[in-house]
């Protein structure tokens, strides 16, 4: 069972470490205050392709990361309110060892954000 968890810890820092699983853990850190995050609106500001978010959000889930709500079209992701701490360690590993790559992220993210403050798009 040990070695069964593990696999899938790897297969979550693998998906996590891809441009998508990064723009999912930027949203997620810059956004705490939200317990739920528009996969299409994090398309959107950050130029990625909403399938290949989906299928990161679909590993995220797996791993009891997030809850991830499909809404028709729409799809969030859930952040639960109690983190699990092997998770969130992934997490701060993952910015860590692709801290470059996730700070154009961030500053892609906060230009987007600052583009819809300007043009009165109040959304998250």
């Amino acid at each position: 069972m040990g070695d069964e968890k593990s696999k899938d810890f790897d297969e979550l820092k693998k998906a996590l470490s891809t441009r998508e699983g990064l723009a999912i853990i930027c949203y997620y850190l810059h956004h705490k205050q939200f317990t739920k995050l528009s996969m299409q609106k994090i398309a959107k500001n950050m130029k990625m392709s909403i399938q290949d978010l989906k299928a990161i959000g679909d590993i995220m889930e797996k791993m009891g990361a997030v809850k991830v709500n499909r809404l028709g079209e729409l799809t969030e992701i859930e952040i639960p309110t109690n983190e699990n701490e092997s998770v969130k360690k992934i997490m701060d590993k993952i910015v860590w060892e692709k801290k470059e790559e996730y700070g154009k992220l961030y500053k892609e993210l906060l230009t987007a954000e600052m583009i819809d403050f300007l043009g009165g798009n109040k959304e998250h």
